[in-house]
């Protein structure tokens, strides 16, 4: 009978025997309103890195530690010390070498910041703090959206930068922390994006305009990449690369449309509600949504009724999974000038039987959720890291 009960014990809780479906993450000296944690996974384990802060809002340290993915138990932790600031600190990027070995994490405006770190204990491998990156924009009051996008398909540390001359791709040597790759694609402007939309491996952007309202590829020195590619998408609400040729767009304000271009004809799903870009993902085949349910109230004030986060499977087009999920971000403003931006989108990570959904929240933690992958929906594991980023 006890035998039983046991067994019966571990089949309803599963969180326990077989693998939480679901757990949180204290994160301790972490204030999300003052700088976002960042997480990476592989190998069964997640990393997680972010700043520190005292009660005068000054951060000069990076917590980072490593946990059992499955179980959530902390395997080891490291502090490292930052350069020193105050008020908010907006961070691009947490990224996992493809051979697991090395974390790089990135701060990309004064003072700037690049640092590897060991997986193996944690320990600061190197750093550089005086990369040739873009201070900010020429123009005021300018929202800057930097991108970080971690290693490309030869282990090449990548960023990307809006510039009054177009966008600037930049790629650094790991082994050394030089500059092996410094180009513009000039006269490319992000004009409604919340960020800039591009491939590292696939060497692609892509840049949404307005005649006609369509999304269309671009390779990294600013050459048209294939002219059949411009659909129309209505009002966007951002996009994320899905490799060479692919993308999935995202549209409409309190009705919506997520639309995957793979193949020569659109797939498109309509939703009732206004879906967005959020999340970063290791595999093209799932990537993460946040649809809100909103109305517009007196004075023209908008309010969110409901905030859903959408696991979106990208071939077939369809929702995998959703959660209820708020908004999470964070801005820091330089001189009162330029507002430095970052949401918090969750690390979506897959592995061969499940999709582990890794959330920031307004609260000095993270929530980890296992959504099982079933057979027949099941995501290619030889995806290797970072076959994509936002």
């Amino acid at each position: 009978m006890r035998i039983m009960l046991s067994i019966a014990i571990c089949l309803l809780a599963a969180g326990v025997c077989r693998g939480q479906a679901e757990y949180k993450i204290a994160l301790k000296g972490a204030n999300p309103s003052r700088s976002l944690p960042l997480a990476a996974a592989g190998g069964g384990v997640l990393y997680v890195a972010y700043r520190s802060w005292d009660w005068l809002a000054r951060s000069k340290k990076l917590q980072v530690t490593a946990y059992d993915l499955t179980s959530g138990k902390e395997l080891r932790h490291a502090t490292i010390n930052l350069p020193d600031v105050r008020g908010k600190r907006v961070a691009e990027g947490l990224y996992l070498s493809k051979d697991g070995q090395v974390l790089a994490y990135a701060e990309a405006h004064k003072p700037y910041l690049l640092l590897l770190i060991s997986t193996g204990n944690l320990s600061e491998l190197r750093r550089s703090t005086n990369l040739p990156l873009t201070d900010v924009a020429e123009a005021p009051n300018t929202i800057i959206h930097d991108v970080f996008g971690g290693f490309d398909s030869r282990g090449m540390l990548c960023f990307a930068f809006a510039e009054k001359q177009g966008l600037r791709f930049l790629r650094v040597d790991p082994s050394n922390l030089k500059v092996v790759s410094n180009v513009v694609a000039r006269g490319l402007h992000q004009e409604q994006s919340e960020s800039i939309v591009w491939s590292p491996s696939a060497r692609r952007t892509w840049i949404y305009g307005w005649l006609p309202d369509a999304w269309k590829e671009f390779t990294e020195d600013g050459q048209a990449a294939d002219e059949s590619f411009d659909r129309v998408t209505g009002e966007s609400y951002g996009a994320i690369a899905l490799g060479k040729g692919k993308l999935i767009a995202f549209s409409g304000r309190f009705e919506g449309l997520i639309t995957v271009y793979i193949g020569d004809k659109p797939s498109n799903l309509r939703l009732s509600c206004g879906p967005q870009d959020y999340g970063v993902s290791d595999n093209p085949e799932y990537v993460g949504g946040l649809c809100i349910k909103g109305s517009i109230g007196p004075h023209g004030k908008e309010a969110v009724l409901s905030s859903e986060f959408l696991l979106i499977r990208t071939d077939p087009l369809a929702v995998a999974w959703r959660r209820e999920m708020r908004l999470v971000d964070v801005d820091e403003w330089i001189g009162g000038e330029h507002e430095f931006y970052q949401r918090g989108r969750p690390l979506i990570h897959t592995s061969a039987h499940e999709v582990w959904i890794v959330a920031p929240q307004r609260s000095p933690e993270l929530s980890v959720y296992r959504v099982p992958i079933r057979k027949n929906d099941r995501a290619d594991p030889n995806h290797g890291p970072h076959a994509f980023t936002r």
